[in-house]
């Protein structure tokens, strides 16, 4: 049975409409990862891969993740990318990155830019965008609490960095949201 009342005799009455839908069911067939249909998950991608439009887990693209990062060669280096095209992979939190006072990325895809530094120097990166950015720098991928450099999050468009890279050390520059 279902009631329809209100909460006392005296105000509670007048006109309402009672709708009965049947319930979500979720729907992983032919798919491992990516959403169920019902706000769910299928499964997730191992590092490395990423998931497709059809939800199958398949070697992600170059950018998306710090297995396959995009590799800066050269100085000036200017790119652009589209972080709708990759996984959310990334994200640091309150007090891990200097120059930011909340952690940033959590829900949002990032790309991934390797930074090899010819010489020891100071280095300006800077990102504009059509969303709201955060850039930072990371030694260690897997580590990034313990590694993060610095953090840029002050504008809504875009971001710049001044950070000192020593020669020949690997750096992990990531673009997020």
């Amino acid at each position: 049975f279902i009631f329809v009342d209100g909460f006392d005799e005296d105000s509670d009455n007048g006109i309402y409409s009672l709708t009965i839908s049947s319930p979500c069911i979720a729907d992983c067939s032919d798919k491992n990862c990516g959403d169920d249909g019902c706000g769910g998950s299928c499964g997730s991608c191992i590092a490395g891969d990423a998931c497709n439009q059809e939800g199958i887990c398949s070697p992600a693209p170059e950018g998306d993740h710090c297995l396959n990062p995009f590799v800066v060669d050269s100085i000036p280096f200017t790119h652009s990318a589209d972080t709708s095209e990759f996984n959310t992979d990334y994200y640091y939190e309150k007090g891990d990155c200097s120059g930011v006072e909340y952690g940033w990325g959590k829900g949002a895809n990032d790309t991934i830019y390797m930074f090899k530094a010819p010489k020891s120097d100071l280095y300006k990166i800077s990102i504009e965008g059509s969303f709201d950015t955060t850039i930072y720098v990371v030694k260690d991928c897997n580590d990034i609490a313990g590694t993060c450099l610095s953090a840029a999050d002050d504008a809504i468009s875009g971001e710049e960095l001044e950070i000192w890279f020593e020669a020949e050390a690997t750096y992990y520059i990531v673009v997020d949201g």
